[in-house]
């Protein structure tokens, strides 16, 4: 009887363990998975994206940021039902509780004209957030817009009772609510009692235009609108006045308070922004005024001259350039920036990246070596840093700022800084293959592993770099058959496989991979051909790997050892 129950427990000890490792596994697809989908959603691949994230949420069903995302994806796909159903799956596993998901969510209803359902996430907001009075007038707005006018009515009472101090807001609130009850008189009488008790003010009297708008009397709303300007600080209706003559398509008059809005100091940097911000996205000028360009750069120069210390528009001065392929001119607004206060932590990223897709290596380093100066504990800089140096084939120098970033990231626990981390021990691997380090190189890849196991770069450079030395080629081949499993078209991936499938002397499937490289590259590469050459010579095509060696010292015309092959094979 002992004998069987100590079998008994054995055998739930191991079931335990089994289910232990299950779990583990699972882990770390899922966390894969997740890795992938975000990856794939920045580079705008958003059915790629999908793909993995519902492979998540086959792992974990009940995982509400999983279900976000997938939300954000279908709504970017304008698949709004879409959209909707996985919003609601993010809001019943999050028990309701988390109010960015809500006010998600609540955008979202509205656009489906959901209105009943956008009012009870709204009420479940204002649970959550009993002291946050721009809750009540956007719920009465909701009511609103459904047509539950008296239900909207109350809430604002209901808010008033709360601060006497929301009056003017209420009452504006109230006066929209009647106009669409085609209440225009009581509207009106609203509006005019404001005036009434407020003489004079350039606020007030710019209620007038949203009423006389509301009604469809837009020379009366424009006659309102430059009254107050007249009025004292009535400057600040400059931008309202301009989008109303857009609306109207009056665009020199629109484009001439435009200008004056940007020009005038009493309008806040935080609305000269803002309203940028808007006539970049909605790209509001360019099919009107020819010189819109001269628009955009002017406004922005002329708030950067009001507002030198301001970060901001600079950064949307540069943010403008890179949007219209204008790089180098936004490569020279950092520099400014540079020259005149110093950047700071973000725009010294913005920078280097931009300097990084443009492959302008000596100014990446010498940027990055400057950034590092500023920063010296700023692990993403030291990571620029040595990739530079690493670039530039200074190997031995690239170790110091990478071995120093190693050290301030090692005992990182934070998931926001795995990324980098994992970054910074791939390159550290590379520099250490480069000055023959080869143990260092294999441990930092080992490293990398240890943190994500499925790191397809770290597979492919491990993989690559063991065929090269011809050591543990069946581990390689199994690192790198891993990542044409995870990316089956990516020419880089089926090279090195093919190629350590080559130094296996496994000819004919090297073959068959190596042309699945070549089919898939994006442009001719000269590594790729070269490999095409030696795994043709291997398999007795001779002629045609005569051809691609041609091809690649085409390509690299500098490379001694493809010329070796083609005069050793003419």
């Amino acid at each position: 009887m002992k004998r069987l129950i100590f079998l008994f427990i054995s055998f739930f000890i191991s079931l335990l363990s089994f289910a232990q490792q299950v779990d583990e596994q699972q882990d770390k697809w899922y966390e894969l998975f997740f890795s992938e989908g975000l990856k794939s959603r920045l580079s705008g691949d958003f059915d790629r994206a999908a793909n993995f994230y519902v492979n998540c949420l086959k792992i974990n069903p009940r995982s509400a940021s999983i279900a976000f995302e997938l939300s954000r994806i279908s709504n970017a796909k304008r698949d709004f039902e879409g959209a909707n159903k996985f919003i609601d799956l993010a809001l019943a596993c999050d028990s309701f509780k988390n109010v960015h998901y809500l006010r998600y969510a609540v955008d979202l209803k509205l656009s489906l004209n959901k209105f009943l359902d956008a009012v009870s996430l709204y009420n479940r907001l204002i649970e959550l957030e009993p002291n946050d009075y721009e809750n009540y007038l956007i719920l009465a707005q909701i009511y609103s817009a459904a047509g539950l006018y008296s239900d909207a009515l109350k809430v604002l009472d209901s808010l008033l009772q709360q601060n006497s101090d929301l009056e003017e807001y209420v009452i504006i609130e109230k006066s929209k609510i009647y106009l669409k009850q085609k209440k225009d008189k009581k509207a009106f009488s609203l509006i005019d009692n404001l005036n009434k008790e407020n003489p004079n003010n350039s606020k007030f009297t710019s209620y007038y235009s949203t009423y006389y708008l509301a009604v469809g009397d837009t020379a009366k709303a424009i006659q309102y609108l430059i009254k107050s300007i007249q009025l004292p600080e009535g400057e600040l209706f400059y931008f309202d006045l301009s989008d109303l003559y857009f609306s109207q398509n009056q665009i020199d008059n629109a484009y001439t308070y435009s200008n004056l809005g940007f020009a005038t100091l009493s309008i806040s940097s935080e609305v000269k922004y803002n309203k940028m911000i808007d006539y970049l996205q909605n790209d509001l000028f360019s099919c009107y005024v020819s010189d819109t360009l001269d628009f955009y750069e002017s406004s922005l120069k002329t708030c950067i001259s009001q507002y030198p210390e301001n970060e901001a528009f600079y950064s949307l001065l540069a943010i403008y350039y890179t949007s219209i392929s204008k790089d180098l001119q936004a490569i020279e607004v950092y520099e400014q920036i540079n020259q005149i206060g110093g950047l700071s932590i973000d725009l010294w990223r913005d920078f280097l990246l931009l300097l990084a897709s443009n492959d302008i290596d000596q100014k990446l380093l010498r940027y990055s070596k400057e950034s590092v100066n500023q920063f010296p504990d700023e692990p993403f800089f030291l990571l620029f840093y040595g990739q530079s140096l690493q670039m530039n084939q200074s190997y031995a120098e690239s170790l110091k700022p990478l071995l120093h970033a190693h050290s301030i990231l090692k005992n990182e626990t934070s998931s926001n800084l795995k990324s980098l981390k994992i970054s910074v021990l791939n390159t550290l691997a590379g520099s250490y293959y480069y000055v023959d380090s080869i143990s260092n190189a294999f441990s930092y890849f080992e490293e990398v592993l240890a943190l994500d196991n499925y790191n397809l770069l770290a597979l492919n450079n491990y993989s690559y770099y063991l065929s090269l030395l011809d050591q543990d080629l069946e581990k390689a081949e199994r690192m790198s058959r891993q990542t044409i499993d995870l990316d089956p078209n990516n020419s880089t991936y089926l090279d090195t496989y093919a190629w350590v499938l080559y130094k296996m002397k496994r000819y004919n499937e090297a073959l068959f991979i190596i042309e699945r490289a070549v089919d898939n590259l994006p442009e001719d590469n000269s590594e790729v051909l070269d490999h095409y050459g030696d795994i043709l010579f291997s398999s007795g095509d001779k002629d045609k790997a005569l051809i691609m060696w041609r091809k690649a010292y085409e390509l690299d015309s500098d490379n001694q050892k493809i010329l070796d092959k083609i005069e050793a094979n003419k």
